[in-house]
């Protein structure tokens, strides 16, 4: 398949090695085509047509921001994310993965965002939640937005969470109070913290998610 904005990338694999290690620096985070083409000296033009590539062979994919209805000035642009934790963990040579570390962090994160991409792909209209995230221009954040905001996830790979890991849900709260809110992390056990907002163990939270469990309460 011919990208709409470059020419096959078979022309020049060089090139095309190193823009896929600067994108899988930039997996699950805002990308600056502009800022990549300087770090690896191609084209801004061509970086957006390699991006494509990886999104139009399902390799990769843009995760929209939630931008409806909300008071507080917000990031518009998607984030980016590959389809598979390993080929992230090759192309960047993380190598083994502790938990504490960022990089740990960082996989966690993508690994939750792959099962709730495929419960939305494999449960279709009738279950499945889209997913988008939300981002202040202050730097506040929410991981995930399922479906019309229905549900809020944040995905921490702590075992020990504290206030401060709550603090976007609880920004995401102020604006939209109906909205079901839930911290996906390594608590051994689920529990509720101040205002209703869930505390789950991924490995009950995932198995909601496929029972379809994880909506509006």
């Amino acid at each position: 398949m011919k990208s709409r904005n470059c020419p096959p990338c078979s022309r020049n694999l060089p090139a095309f090695q190193r823009f896929l290690e600067a994108a899988a620096l930039s997996n699950g985070q805002i990308v600056n085509s502009a800022t990549i083409s300087r770090e690896i000296g191609i084209a801004a033009n061509t970086v957006r047509g390699y991006f494509d590539i990886l999104v139009d062979t399902l390799v990769a994919t843009w995760v929209p921001a939630w931008t409806k209805r909300t008071k507080r000035r917000v990031i518009q642009a998607p984030r980016f994310w590959f389809f598979d934790i390993g080929i992230v963990n090759e192309l960047t040579r993380r190598g083994t993965l502790g938990p504490g570390s960022t990089d740990y962090g960082a996989a966690f994160e993508h690994f939750i965002f792959m099962e709730l991409r495929a419960h939305a792909l494999y449960a279709g209209r009738d279950h499945g939640l889209p997913v988008s995230y939300w981002r202040t221009a202050s730097g506040i954040e929410v991981d995930f937005i399922l479906g019309n905001a229905e549900v809020a996830v944040e995905v921490k790979s702590t075992d020990r969470p504290t206030t401060d890991h709550l603090k976007g849900l609880r920004a995401w709260q102020e604006e939209h109070p109906n909205s079901r809110c839930i911290l996906v992390c390594r608590v051994p056990r689920a529990r509720r913290a101040e205002g209703g907002i869930e505390i789950l163990p991924w490995r009950e939270f995932l198995a909601s998610l496929w029972k379809n469990e994880i909506r509006a309460q």
